[in-house]
């Protein structure tokens, strides 16, 4: 079997179970977020930003970058399958959505940037860098899903897009 960018029922879950667990372990309760609702939030930030950058890197089909998320979805795929299948007699099913939205060069520019973030995010204290981990994981395995994608990879690729567009035309100088 070659790594892919095909999601399973099982990576989805698997996915999903990251998501959940990350915002359950953020979340400090009703009180406490309608008092300091800023930090709270600002503390959510490294997970969001690790998980767009992971839907960006599973949206790069080539490189480096692009073929690690894609060895990625299949091992976590895979893992998440033989939970499904063996842990509760479900079957191998893809969820992955029909297109998916293409970087443009800038796109992939735009990329680059992030994951440069990401790495110097990685030497921070150790909940950010859990977060971004955990976030990028998340993301990468959500990131090719019909419901996901639509939500979350098409406005994020695009806006990427937009700004590498934007970089390249001189605009910074």
């Amino acid at each position: 079997m070659t790594p892919s960018g095909v999601v399973t029922y099982g990576g989805l879950v698997i996915g999903l179970a990251i998501v959940l667990y990350q915002v359950i372990e953020w979340y400090p309760g009703l009180q406490p977020l309608k008092k300091k609702t800023r930090t709270h939030l600002v503390r959510l930030l490294p997970f969001l930003f690790g998980f767009s950058v992971g839907i960006l890197c599973v949206l790069s089909v080539g490189g480096i970058i692009g073929k690690f998320a894609h060895f990625t979805v299949w091992t976590l795929s895979w893992l998440g399958d033989a939970a499904l299948i063996w842990g509760v007699g479900g079957e191998r099913e893809s969820v992955t959505a029909a297109s998916q939205q293409a970087l443009t060069n800038g796109g992939h520019a735009m990329t680059l940037l992030a994951v440069a973030v990401f790495l110097a995010l990685m030497k921070k204290k150790e909940e950010t860098r859990k977060r971004c981990k955990w976030g990028w994981l998340g993301g990468v395995m959500l990131g090719l899903v019909k419901s996901v994608a639509g939500a979350f990879a098409i406005p994020l690729a695009s806006a990427m897009n937009a700004a590498g567009i934007w970089i390249s035309t001189g605009v910074l100088q």
